[in-house]
């Protein structure tokens, strides 16, 4: 757990210090709160009488009815803080998620973990609990054997040592060591309490008590050097991790202006590429487009050949319906769209035009000389006499003067 992250602008609220808060609480309280809860079991026979009474309270006897209501209590204070306790916090834990190294995580549930090697130790802090717990209702349980307490106390302390041992479930040698050495201490001091209990006196019960504070005042020093230690690995973790996101953010930056130079610098080499294109090509063409002038210069030959085929077919596709709608406007059959046919003679030529015209003349011609030969009919028939009008209109204008 020595590579912690950098939130950036992570600051600790009211919820992360009530949590960080109450874990550590649930934590310390817990083998005091198995003593307390146990101790509801443990009667004791007086010899005043056959009579056995409740030692946390001498006025309630064992075995009646409100001794019964006492370990219905005890059963269900067993489940909600004997039980419960470790549950809910590794439930915390693990609703937390994986990410352990987050500061937040650490600043409100680092209290279980830090230190472990949670992918392979995970389940550590649950071996702590039950050996917190079997300790106290040893403590209880055996108050009146002392003796038997004590060994079992002291097989329970080496098979935790055993077990640490092929766990390993620490990180670093610190930690690890710092684990091994207060094993080791409880163990060494449970059997001198078991001396003292088997009747050591005078110099040996001194050498005893020596070597029971030595024992303990090396485990507060060595406390002390863990600690220290602990926090410095801590302060140096944080700076490399501030110094690794200050980097972070400075190749960020970098990389923006970058990209944004990139960029720029490819825009002007487009336009550049563009403006030659143009002056090379001269003005732009009906059926061209930027694209297609950069794909003449860039293309391969067989690319360029087949886009010119293709347009070249697309070209007589044209001229063939041009051909076609010509030829049927000549025959008198042109069809225009809806909004051309308000402006049909668009699609005349200028010599079909003078044709049309031509004809329009002629036909009112025609029109005039059918009616000139039809008067001359209907004269000729009303006198007899047979000369062109012309002729007869010129007599009776002689005739008049």
């Amino acid at each position: 757990m020595e590579n912690a992250t950098l939130e950036e602008g992570w600051e600790s609220q009211a919820f992360d210090q009530v949590c960080a808060l109450g874990i550590i609480s649930a934590w310390l309280m817990y083998p005091t709160l198995v003593q307390y809860l146990l101790g509801l079991v443990r009667c004791r026979h007086l010899d005043s009488g056959g009579h056995v009474y409740l030692m946390a309270d001498m006025s309630i006897k064992c075995n009646d009815a409100t001794h019964g209501a006492w370990l219905f209590l005890l059963f269900l204070f067993g489940i909600i803080y004997i039980l419960g306790i470790p549950l809910v916090l590794l439930s915390i834990l693990s609703s937390e998620g994986e990410n352990f190294n987050t500061v937040g995580m650490r600043y409100r549930v680092g209290f279980l973990y830090k230190g472990q090697d949670v992918d392979r130790a995970w389940w550590w802090e649950l071996i702590v609990f039950v050996r917190k717990m079997v300790l106290a209702g040893i403590v209880v349980l055996f108050s009146d054997s002392p003796l038997y307490g004590a060994y079992l106390s002291v097989w329970l302390l080496e098979a935790c040592f055993v077990i640490h041992l092929l766990a390993d479930p620490y990180d670093n040698d610190r930690q690890n060591r710092l684990e091994v050495y207060g094993l080791i201490a409880a163990i060494v001091t449970i059997n001198c309490g078991i001396l003292y209990i088997d009747g050591a006196e005078g110099h040996s019960a001194n050498l005893l008590t020596v070597c029971v504070f030595a024992i303990h005042l090396g485990m507060w020093a060595l406390l002390v050097k863990s600690l220290l230690e602990e926090y410095a690995a801590e302060g140096r973790t944080a700076m490399i991790a501030r110094a690794q996101h200050d980097i972070q953010l400075e190749e960020n930056v970098a990389d923006e202006l970058e990209q944004a130079r990139l960029d720029t610098s490819i825009n002007a080499e487009k336009m550049e590429k563009l403006a030659a294109l143009r002056s090379m090509a001269g003005a732009r063409m009906p059926f061209a487009d930027n694209d297609l002038l950069e794909h003449i210069q860039t293309g391969s030959v067989p690319d360029v050949r087949g886009d010119h085929t293709s347009l070249s077919e697309k070209l007589k596709e044209m001229r063939a319906a041009w051909k076609e709608r010509h030829d049927a406007d000549i025959n008198g059959q042109s069809k225009f769209l809806a909004d051309e046919a308000h402006r049909g003679q668009k699609f005349l030529s200028a010599a079909e035009k003078w044709r049309r015209r031509q004809q329009h003349n002629e036909n009112d011609n025609g029109t005039e000389h059918a009616d000139i030969q039809q008067n001359n009919e209907i004269g000729s028939t009303q006198t007899g006499d047979q000369r062109p009008w012309r002729e007869r209109m010129k007599d009776r204008t002689t005739s008049a003067t």
